[in-house]
């Protein structure tokens, strides 16, 4: 039989020194063959080279090396080369981040990872960055910046389609299926000339424990030259063999990713940079959640959590108000209660009480790696309803029975914007009763540990652990809402005749903004309601921040004063990204609607957006749909009022109506137009990586934020309201043209 060398192995033998190697084999007869062959100075044979300059030999084996950017540590991130072998984790590997190799603040202080090593993988949302020298020169203008995309061709927001095509500079390749990923690219606007890093997105979320390959190819400078491989990679590349141990440990894994580019029609020889990176398992985003969520309901009795019945008891509750309007008084709201809902709690203590502000997960002693959080007492987590006039019989004041539905607030705000008017209004117009708990750790009371976790990335596991934490005391008033032991036992949500006005045992959601991102987290883990209205809504907050103006005051007060120089700040917030999946739709959206999470329902979503939101960027709402499989409202918009954004991309038109599925739906404010007191409207434009800027009174700015515009419009609610039903459905409520909003009637 014969026995033929790897690539790697023609490598290793053309060196010029002496080789003797043994070849291993079983024959067909089940017997061990073995060769052994030595080789003196062979034909063709490769030097061993020195290791380039560019690869500082004291940081190789802690910092990624292969972009030739020494001042950069941790680019291209997130790479493989940040993980160790684990084969108690479910990827076979653990992350392993070094602490010197993190960002450090304004006082030397480097992010602490151990949060981070904790993963057995990076985000399925990630952020990828990478820099190749010369892609950008310093004397380049700005618009010879944005000439570089156009010469070398990568798929853009608006050309997202050109990720498939055979000659795309950009690919990612799933290597268990060979398939490739659609992706786009943008250069970091908010990175100066030098360094600027290439930032790749994932146009719907990865496959959990799937390992991805990333290749460049092909990419010009401003002068349409193509710029040279970096000179660490092309080691690998040519097969040039150094004597650095760092440099050679990786070359196996280097001829794997080059295999499984070459099935997808990619070849080595042309590549400028390339790498790989593998992205966690489900269980490492969801099984604190999980966890927590589980522990808590069988403390209800309810084990089965997937069957949506509410079984066993409802949580303990209080109500501390209640407050009677007469329609003078309130001609929406007939009475507002509040009241405290006790929940498990699983942070530590901090100020010596469980679960405030500060507090992280709670484990046992010792705990690994992949622990679940333990009890640490109980949390009493207040709430506030707001009950419509609808809702008693206005001569007798008895009770009518009306759907719960439990509402997410937005940006660091509280549960006092159920009371606001776009909510009140909606409840009462179609009959809804809607209750609110602060979302904490995203929530009023969590600004100063922001600010906090902001001047120091470290700390940022305090947002993300008391999120979580947020979701479950939303999943426990939600329960209290539909137990038949719940609220509803209570006089202050009876009328006259004792009559209960929350009706069936059937829950839903509406948030809107915060409440609408993070509701895309509740949705795929929540065991009482399987319709929700996600509000101008989104995902992956490395991507959503930069691009939101709610960002700037953060920015500029806490973040850009600690971490100051702007590649650290984009280089951060791909970092906290990865604890962010833990707290956010990004790590649960593969499951949000259909193959949903162990011991949870399947659900459906309604996706509401304003075109061009000034906070939360479309998009982010585009991806998520796309990873939901949601079919897309069309038209979006009238002809012409897109620019060149090419928004909905990749997503199927809903073919007919009414229909029963997932679905996202466009709100347009119309083109920037005076009306007498200022503008209205704004102006679509292809997106960079910078939020817009609200109108001064010009038609060439960017009008208006349309943020609020879908909640307020009459046919949104009209659809939202055939929504949220049991057995809800989408109603082509906006007829044959695009769905309006805040005045503007088309073209």
């Amino acid at each position: 039989m014969k026995l033929k060398l790897t690539t790697l192995g023609v490598a290793l033998a053309k060196q010029c020194s002496s080789l003797s190697y043994t070849v291993s084999a079983v024959n067909g007869a089940g017997a061990k063959v073995t060769a052994t062959k030595t080789l003196s100075k062979a034909s063709g044979c490769k030097k061993v080279v020195a290791t380039p300059t560019t690869i500082n030999a004291t940081t190789a084996s802690r910092c990624e090396f292969i972009a030739d950017s020494a001042q950069r540590c941790m680019l291209p991130y997130p790479s493989n080369w940040f993980t160790r072998k684990d084969a108690t984790s479910d990827t076979g590997l653990r992350v392993n981040i070094v602490r010197d190799s993190m960002i450090a603040n304004h006082a030397g202080v480097h992010i602490d990872p151990t949060e981070w090593n904790k993963d057995n993988g990076f985000s399925p949302d990630a952020k990828i960055m990478a820099t190749l020298p010369g892609l950008i020169k310093d004397t380049d203008t700005a618009a010879q910046i944005l000439s570089v995309s156009a010469n070398t061709g990568w798929p853009t927001v608006a050309t997202i389609a050109n990720y498939s095509l055979a000659s795309s500079p950009l690919v990612l390749v799933d290597k268990a299926t060979g398939v490739r990923q659609p992706v786009w690219a943008e250069l970091d606007a908010t990175v100066g000339k030098s360094g600027k890093p290439l930032l790749i997105h994932p146009a719907k979320n990865l496959t959990e424990g799937h390992t991805y390959v990333v290749a460049l190819r092909g990419f010009k400078n401003s002068s349409n030259v193509l710029v040279p491989a970096t000179k660490a990679f092309a080691l690998y590349r040519d097969m040039t063999l150094t004597a650095s141990a760092s440099v050679e440990s990786r070359r196996a894994a280097f001829e794997d990713d080059f295999a499984a580019l070459a099935k997808t029609g990619v070849s080595r020889s042309k590549l400028q940079l390339a790498w790989e990176f593998t992205v966690g398992s489900t269980s490492n985003f969801t099984r604190r959640m999980l966890g927590i969520r589980d522990n808590a309901f069988a403390q209800l009795g309810d084990t089965n959590l997937a069957n949506l019945i509410p079984e066993g008891t409802s949580p303990a509750f209080t109500i501390t108000s209640v407050e009677n309007f007469t329609a003078g008084q309130n001609s929406k709201t007939a009475r507002r209660v509040v009241g405290r809902i006790t929940t498990p709690c699983y942070l530590t203590t901090a100020g010596h009480v469980p679960c405030a502000p500060g507090s992280v997960f709670n484990y046992a002693p010792g705990a690994g790696p992949d622990a679940i959080p333990v009890q640490n007492g109980t949390f009493s987590s207040e709430f506030r309803c707001e009950i419509p006039r609808v809702a008693f019989d206005d001569t007798t004041g008895a009770g009518n029975a009306l759907p719960p539905v439990v509402y997410g607030h937005g940006l660091l705000g509280d549960k006092g914007e159920v009371g606001s008017n776009a909510q009140v209004d909606f409840a009462q117009a179609y009959g809804y009763v809607y209750c609110a708990t602060d979302e904490i750790g995203f929530a009023e009371g969590d600004v100063p540990v922001a600010e906090g976790a902001l001047a120091d990335l470290s700390e940022f596991n305090k947002m993300a652990d008391r999120t979580q934490q947020g979701m479950l005391n939303e999943l426990y008033l939600g329960r209290a809402l539909v137990s038949s032991t719940g609220l509803r036992t209570n006089a202050a949500f009876q009328g006259s005749d004792s009559a209960s006005v929350i009706a069936g045992s059937r829950l839903f959601y509406d948030g809107n903004s915060q409440g609408g991102i993070l509701g895309g987290l509740l949705t795929s883990i929540a065991p009482d309601f399987d319709h929700a209205v996600l509000g101008v809504a989104g995902m992956t907050y490395s991507t959503l921040l930069d691009r939101s103006v709610d960002f700037l005051g953060y920015l500029g007060l806490a973040y850009a004063p600690s971490y100051q120089t702007s590649i650290d700040r984009s280089v951060g917030l791909a970092l906290i990204q990865q604890l962010w999946d833990r707290a956010e739709p990004g790590g649960y959206v593969n499951h949000m609607t259909t193959n949903p999470l162990p011991n949870t329902p399947a659900h459906q979503v309604l996706i509401q957006i304003g075109l061009g939101d000034f906070q939360v960027s479309n998009i982010t709402a585009d991806a998520e749909a796309r990873t939901i499989g949601a079919k897309l409202m069309t038209p979006i918009v009238d002809s012409g009022r897109a620019g060149t954004v090419n928004p909905g991309w990749g997503l199927s038109p809903i073919s007919s109506y009414p229909y029963n599925g997932s679905a996202l739906v466009y709100f347009d404010s119309g083109a920037v137009r005076a009306n007498g007191q200022g503008w209205l409207g704004n102006n679509p434009t292809v997106f960079v990586n910078k939020p817009p800027v609200e109108s001064a009174g010009s038609v060439a700015n960017d009008g208006e934020d349309p943020h609020e515009h879908p909640r307020r419009s009459a046919t949104g609610r009209a659809m939202k309201s055939g929504f949220l039903r049991v057995g809800g459905v989408i109603n082509q409520t906006c007829g044959s043209r695009a769905c309006y909003a805040n005045g503007w009637a088309g073209n």
